[in-house]
């Protein structure tokens, strides 16, 4: 393999980490997101993590 397509693989996988962990940072303001819009049901502030699921299972599919 090459020194360029190994570069490559490493920023490929650090960027797929950073993807991954986005969602979980997501997942846990769930609460506070839900308490600064009280007026916004918790079904449609649990929509943000879905939305975002499915962007990242289109990205790696």
């Amino acid at each position: 393999m090459s020194k360029t397509k190994k570069i490559m693989l490493i920023i490929t996988l650090l960027f797929l980490n950073i993807v991954e962990q986005a969602a979980s940072v997501i997942t846990a303001t769930i609460p506070i997101m839900a308490k600064t819009f009280s007026n916004i049901s918790l079904t449609n502030v649990e929509m943000i993590i879905i939305i975002f699921s499915m962007f990242v299972l289109c990205l790696f599919w």
